[in-house]
């Protein structure tokens, strides 16, 4: 044997005699990882005598056997006396095993056990995944490396207390790692690069390829997600749904909870031969989804639970609530979800009531069949108020109301209607047509067809032949206008005109009053005007109506108390006047009382709207180019002079379309355009009168000086914190009347710091836009040009004429307190007259004809562009030939570019209301949004 001629440390020649000394030995171990001790004595002493240390071992090594020999060599080379570790341990084995050697109170021996190494995965008690190092004996049973100490030297073996089983493998060095451990976590222990280390050293150490192969990793997405979905209290008011969400990898389903998983492994089936890695960002991205939508994990049922709307969504098949990608299967216990529910409506006309008979049904749909809903209409309108998406029928089911029917629903709601049957004016015919659009509505005779055909405009109004006694050459636009006016007296309903500025409201009126004079028994009407547009009344209805008897009511009050107006055809009064004879003239019942201007009875508070509703008529009638100029309230009061109760009271108004409209409620200013669609009758200049000459607007924006700058920063500074204060104290709301004068002083610096009322002694910085405005002048009057100035305060427009006046003009001037208004309009139409007119905003806003002017100065613009137009259209009307040219005055970087944009917002308004896109009006303004104007 080779260690036979080995010597060692202890020098001497191997003895093999039959005198030679032999050993005995017992194997200690001291830890799992540590090593182990081996203790010798002599093998022909007491099984207790002492053991021989070193020394001991020393003296007798050359009596020794040659095997002890070598064994005790092995000892004396530890770094401590007879402390092996397990290559020693593994290399003295097989001599160990040749002599009497006990481990405990066993002797050690070589089993002819043969152990393979394997691996195998397995889940740890928190269901994570860990690869198992092991081995199987030729009978297939399972060692642990923890169940016994592993060897490895030139041999490895599994020490399992005195037995020794080989474990068969050409490189039992690989093994080593697994000494004491039989486990390793996949997501905790190893990366990906260390995994793949880890299947290479195996295969080394002896582990068959199947077992490496269960070892390999597939990547990639889930097959599907699987969301499974039931409810434990599908017919509760509170419905509560729970989905299970799922992840199939591989034909594996693993469950995806509220958090996280600690293993990102699963275990394949034997399909898929390998390990498999979830997607956990495509699972957390579906966890994500969920609670996106409302949903919550809820621990002790191990889904995700959602309540109310989000429940019945989820539920519903038709909600494509979820992505498609995904599997939805829904509990059978899942209440049933209608397809749809729809609204079909009957129309009569009942003439002998002046009503109409409104039947309504309403159906819900499946793709199987149409049935009557069961569910009455007072309970669907108090679920519209609710905002809720579905409606619960009585027998369970659930369908959610498209927006069509939301519609239908809130114009029924409009309408008064409580059951399936509502007697309706015919003045809310725009509605009824309204809902036709989103809901089936049928006529119930030929009659009312036609006549909601006519009254509605789907068909154009029957075209009248206008007397000979109307000395006029109607436009088309003009003619369609009478015909839509007589359509509605015909029907007995009112209206209002509201073409723009300059397209003949007062020759349109004449026309109607003729026809009905032509056709009825005599009457007078009242036509209600400005005081400025009385006169415009007289002469135009001279020129174009003389047959008719016209007679002014005006004059100190015992001339117009002793009138004679038996025999008169039409009576014009101020609203001046009528406020101081209201009483008088309602004893009068008129055929008509028609507001011209109407927008000077537009404060339902006012003088004015108090005295026209002391009028006694049978019809009634407005005209106005600017119907809303600030806010939907000015449209509640023209129509309850029309017809009071059509729109509510104020208070019903302000709640169901005022307020609404100004937070943005589309749906509000759906409705209030609806109602009155019918009721109004629109033009513009740039759609009907296209014969008008181009009118182009320019922003024409100038910089302050150094001190004007300075002297705007330290008032502008100034009222903010005064207003801040006032508003932290009081609310926005409360400080409306501050705000303005605020606003109203910061624009003064920007006309001309003289307006404000500084002390005398103080120097005033010069104005940057006065200057511009006299440049502007000056190249329009070398153009020999016509010009019209707008200002809206009276100093500044004793400015504007002082720097005009410097040009060697001496221009003509109209103001609230002039009393030769026509005398001052026939100097500037005058070819030879002046060719520059200030006036002022209010004041020249109506009943004036400026078409000799080709230019329009606003020099202080306003947050009112309906005024602002209306001004504009004193020089850009009928019997213009030339391009008007329009200048808007402002200063950069100041209140007056904020106040403009504001501006745009309230011509949204108009839009909205009036305009054919009815639901894409904006905001009114606020005093939030005055208040910024400041910031």
């Amino acid at each position: 044997m080779a260690f036979a001629r080995r010597t060692g440390s202890f020098g001497g020649q191997a003895n093999t005699g039959a005198k030679a000394i032999r050993l005995a030995y017992t194997l200690r171990f001291s830890g799992r990882n540590i090593g182990s001790e081996l203790l010798a004595r002599r093998a022909d002493a007491e099984a207790e005598s002492p053991f021989l240390n070193e020394s001991d071992l020393k003296t007798m090594f050359g009596d020794l056997h040659a095997l002890d020999q070598e064994i005790v060599r092995e000892l004396r080379s530890s770094q401590v006396y007879g402390q092996l570790g397990d290559p020693q341990l593994a290399r003295l084995l097989p001599l160990l095993t040749r002599r009497r050697t006990k481990v405990g109170e066993e002797r050690l021996r070589i089993t002819d056990i043969f152990l393979q190494p394997r691996t195998r995965v397995q889940s740890d008690p928190q269901g994570r995944l860990e690869i198992e190092f092991g081995f199987t004996d030729e009978d297939g049973d399972w060692y642990s490396p923890t169940e016994g100490r592993l060897l490895a030297g030139p041999q490895a073996y599994l020490l399992r207390g005195s037995k020794a089983l080989q474990v068969t493998t050409e490189a039992p060095w690989e093994l080593i790692m697994w000494r004491g451990r039989a486990r390793l976590n996949l997501d905790k222990d190893l990366s990906p690069t260390r995994r793949d280390q880890l299947v290479r050293d195996l295969g080394k150490a002896g582990v068959p390829e199947e077992d490496l192969s269960l070892l390999a990793i597939q990547r990639g997405e889930p097959d599907r997600l699987l969301a499974y979905l039931w409810s434990p209290n599908q017919l509760s008011a509170s419905p509560i749904t729970h989905v299970t969400l799922s992840a199939i990898y591989g034909g594996v389903t693993v469950p995806i909870l509220g958090q996280r998983p600690d293993t990102a492994f699963i275990q394949g089936d034997a399909a898929s031969g390998g390990l498999l890695e979830r997607d956990l960002a495509t699972e957390e991205e579906a966890r994500g989804y969920l609670r996106q939508l409302g949903f919550r994990f809820d621990r002790e049922s191990g889904a995700f639970t959602g309540r109310n709307e989000t429940a019945l969504k989820a539920l519903d098949p038709q909600s494509g609530l979820f992505p498609q990608e995904w599997t939805v299967v829904r509990s059978d216990a899942a209440p049933v979800f209608r397809d749809s529910i729809e609204i079909s409506t009957q129309l009569q006309l009942l003439n002998d009531r002046g009503l109409l008979d409104l039947e309504i049904d309403i159906e819900t749909v499946t793709a199987e069949s149409r049935a009557a809903a069961e569910i009455k209409l007072k309970d669907l309108i108090a679920w519209l108020s609710s905002g809720e998406r579905y409606v619960q029928l009585e027998d369970g089911s659930y369908v959610a109301p498209s927006d069509d029917f939301r519609l239908s629903l809130a114009i029924l709601e409009d309408l008064g209607a409580e059951s399936n049957r509502v007697l309706v004016s015919p003045l809310c015919v725009g509605l009824l047509r309204r809902l036709g659009d989103s809901a089936a509505l049928k006529a119930a005779d030929d009659a009312t067809q036609a006549w909601l055909d006519e009254v509605t405009g789907s068909c154009a109004p029957e075209t009248i032949e206008v007397p000979d006694t109307l000395k006029a050459t109607l436009r088309d636009y003009q003619q369609r206008g009478i015909d839509w006016l007589y359509m509605l007296h015909r029907h007995c309903l009112t209206g209002i005109l509201a073409d723009d500025m300059g397209l003949g409201k007062t020759i349109q009126t004449l026309a109607l009053l003729l026809l009905a004079s032509a056709k009825e028994d005599k009457k007078p009407s009242l036509v209600v005007a400005p005081t400025s547009v009385v006169t415009v009344w007289r002469d135009q209805a001279a020129e174009f109506a003389p047959s008719m008897k016209l007679v002014l009511w005006h004059g100190p009050p015992k001339v117009r108390h002793s009138l004679d107006i038996s025999d008169a055809d039409i009576i014009v009064v101020s609203y001046g006047v009528l406020r101081r004879d209201a009483e008088f003239l309602s004893a009068v019942n008129f055929r008509y009382v028609i507001l011209d201007e109407a927008q000077s009875a537009k404060n339902a508070a006012s003088q004015n709207a108090t005295s026209i509703r002391l009028l006694n008529s049978e019809k009634r009638l407005a005209l106005t180019g600017t119907p809303v100029e600030n806010r939907p309230e000015e449209l509640w009061s023209t129509f309850d002079f029309l017809a009071p109760g059509f729109l509510g009271t104020l208070q019903q108004f302000r709640k169901r379309y005022g307020r609404p409209i100004e937070r943005g409620d589309k749906t509000a200013m759906e409705l209030l355009h609806a109602r009155i669609k019918p009721l109004v009758l629109r033009r513009l200049k740039t759609e009907v009168a296209k014969e008008l000459p181009d009118k182009i607007e320019t922003t024409l924006r100038c910089e302050m000086g150094a001190e004007q700058r300075v002297l705007y920063d330290h008032i502008a500074a100034q009222v903010r914190q005064n207003i801040q204060e006032k508003v932290d104290e009081k609310g926005a709301e409360r400080v409306h009347l501050d705000i303005l004068a605020a606003i109203m002083k910061l624009r003064q610096v920007c006309c001309d710091p003289r307006l404000l009322k500084v002390p005398e002694e103080l120097t005033i910085p010069p104005s940057a836009k006065l200057e511009l405005f006299q440049e502007i002048v000056r190249e329009a009057l070398e153009s020999e040009r016509s010009i019209i100035v707008f200002s809206q305060f009276v100093e500044m427009q004793k400015h504007i004429i002082t720097k005009v006046q410097e040009l060697g003009v001496e221009p003509l001037w109209l103001h609230g307190g002039t009393r030769n208004r026509d005398e001052v309009v026939a100097k500037f139409q005058d070819p030879k007259g002046p060719p520059v007119i200030v006036v002022s905003l209010r004041a020249g806003g109506t009943g004036l004809n400026l078409t000799r002017a080709d230019t329009v100065i606003h020099y202080d613009p306003w947050w009112n562009p309906a005024v602002e137009r209306q001004a504009t259209d004193r020089a850009h009307r009928l019997g213009q030939t030339q391009q008007v040219h329009v200048y808007k005055l402002i200063c950069s970087e100041s209140i007056e570019e904020r106040v403009l944009a504001l501006a745009s917002r309230k011509e949204e308004l108009v839009r909205g209301l009036l305009g054919s896109e009815g639901s894409e009006g904006g905001k009114v303004i606020t005093p939030q949004e005055i208040l910024a104007l400041l910031q």
